[in-house]
């Protein structure tokens, strides 16, 4: 009984970051963005989106889900300024999703392409491809780049 109430305890004590109504969003953000703030990062997220739309909630989860992890793993990483800066928006039937944060500076490139900078190269580096494949079902694009201690994610989706 005690260890439920603890449950139950922590999971009132959780912040909600984002409450548009859209479920998957919602939910990914507020799960995503409570374990960064235990990890000592500062969140900034600005949404502005309909509570419904045309996508599906695994291809929201998987987008949503890699772009997060990446953020929160290179963030922590950082010995200060820790920040993740998010913005979810939508006009005119197009989704538009920026994710900018801190990281050490560390990028190992083959060829003009980023590659992973874990040892296990077999089961990492994938999340952005991942993304590239979902991105193609909403004649989306995606750009990566980054600065000296800063990197950046822009994603468009069109027919959303």
């Amino acid at each position: 009984m005690d260890y439920i109430s603890q449950i139950n305890e922590s999971l009132y004590e959780r912040e909600q970051f984002s409450e548009t109504g859209n479920i998957e969003i919602d939910s990914i953000l507020n799960y995503k963005l409570q374990e960064a703030k235990l990890k000592g990062i500062l969140v900034s997220l600005e949404l502005k989106i309909p509570s419904k739309l045309n996508i599906s909630p695994l291809d929201t989860v998987v987008i949503l889900g890699n772009l997060l992890d990446n953020a929160i793993e290179a963030s922590s990483k950082v010995e200060n300024n820790r920040i993740i800066d998010i913005r979810i928006k939508y006009k005119n039937d197009i989704l538009f999703i920026y994710v900018n944060n801190s990281f050490d500076g560390s990028i190992v490139y083959e060829g003009e392409k980023m590659k992973t900078t874990k040892k296990d190269k077999e089961t990492h580096g994938i999340e952005l491809n991942n993304i590239e494949k979902i991105l193609k079902k909403y004649d989306g694009t995606m750009k990566v780049y980054h600065t000296e201690n800063r990197f950046h994610v822009d994603i468009l989706m069109y027919r959303v």
